[in-house]
């Protein structure tokens, strides 16, 4: 299937939602400890400020992702953060108002699942 340009409107709705605050950007239990665990040093801000750099871009290449719950629409791809490579995985949830962080932390693999 091979790398695809993240749709513009989903990273524009994701970045609303972060920017709008936690409340509207939650992680899920593992997705904040892996990134605590892979950025000790990280503060939410910076984190939320590289997720809206990269989804910000022009044109951002990743991978649709089929989550079962909650509904959703999906995207995981790479990004910078604190000088360092990092891997993303966010949903968007139906309302286009909120999302689940379920990744933000070193990738595992150095390919994403649709290369």
């Amino acid at each position: 299937m091979g790398l695809q340009p993240i749709p513009p409107a989903w990273c524009s709705a994701v970045c609303a939602a972060i920017r709008r605050g936690p409340a509207h950007a939650r992680f899920t239990n593992d997705g904040h400890r892996d990134w605590q665990r892979a950025f000790p040093s990280c503060w939410r801000y910076e984190l939320e400020q590289a997720f809206i750099k990269v989804l910000s871009a022009t044109i951002i290449l990743g991978c649709p992702v089929t989550m079962d719950t909650p509904p959703g629409e999906t995207w995981e791809f790479f990004f910078e953060l604190q000088g360092e490579k990092a891997y993303g995985k966010i949903l968007l949830r139906t309302d286009r108002q909120n999302v689940v962080i379920f990744s933000a932390h070193r990738p595992r693999r150095s390919k994403l699942r649709c290369e």
